[in-house]
């Protein structure tokens, strides 16, 4: 049985570092709409004043990146577990072939 190939612009777009990307962009955008319109102090002394809805945004964006390197890092491990026990089936299979020969 041959393994079906994906094209790798494919891969790029189904990986999840290009999801948790995205995400985080849109997360950014709101940030940035979201921002008030405050003025910090002439000085420079005072940070730039944040919103409530800015600190709901930066939570969910923490929340969502931590939960998302979970996901990859799981899939990961579990793909690759996947590839060593077909890896370990066809070498036994082959070694099961030379036997019979």
């Amino acid at each position: 049985m041959k393994s079906i190939k994906t094209p790798l612009i494919n891969k790029f777009f189904k990986s999840c570092f290009f999801r948790l990307t995205v995400i985080d962009f849109v997360l950014f955008l709101l940030f940035r709409y979201y921002q008030p319109l405050c003025e910090p102090c002439l000085d420079n002394d005072w940070e730039p004043c944040l919103s409530k809805e800015q600190y709901i945004i930066i939570y969910i964006g923490i929340a969502v990146n931590v939960i998302g390197f979970i996901v990859c890092i799981y899939k990961t491990v579990k793909n690759n577990q996947k590839k060593q026990q077909t890896w370990h089936e066809n070498a036994s299979h082959n070694s099961d072939r030379e036997q019979n020969v």
